[in-house]
């Protein structure tokens, strides 16, 4: 559901800010407009939380139409930043998903 989602996000903004991330926002495209109000700062970098950077990420987060994120973020005059990887593409995040695959394999196998 839209709570537990938000739950979530929330609870990994909580998880960065205890590790010393103090200036990261965690949102979604749905929330952009509340996400928008919580930054203070001129510099921002955008890394999407998604599997891969597709489409999704290139149109609707770095796009150049006017209401793409980054779009939305220069129109504050920020200076914005636009990291092109999907979450896959990190050896650590590839590690989990290896990890919780092999023990779903694990309880298949006969």
């Amino acid at each position: 559901s839209k709570q537990d989602e938000s739950a979530v996000y929330e609870g990994l903004e909580k998880e960065l800010h205890a590790s010393g991330q103090t200036a990261a926002i965690v949102g979604t495209l749905e929330s952009i407009d509340q996400v928008l109000t919580r930054i203070n700062t001129r510099k921002v970098t955008v890394a999407p939380l998604l599997l891969t950077s597709g489409k999704h990420a290139l149109q609707d987060i770095c796009g150049e139409g006017k209401e793409s994120v980054v779009s939305r973020l220069r129109v504050g005059g920020r200076e914005v930043c636009f990291i092109e990887k999907g979450l896959v593409e990190y050896e650590s995040i590839r590690r989990i998903y290896l990890e919780q695959l092999e023990e779903l394999v694990s309880k298949f196998r006969l």
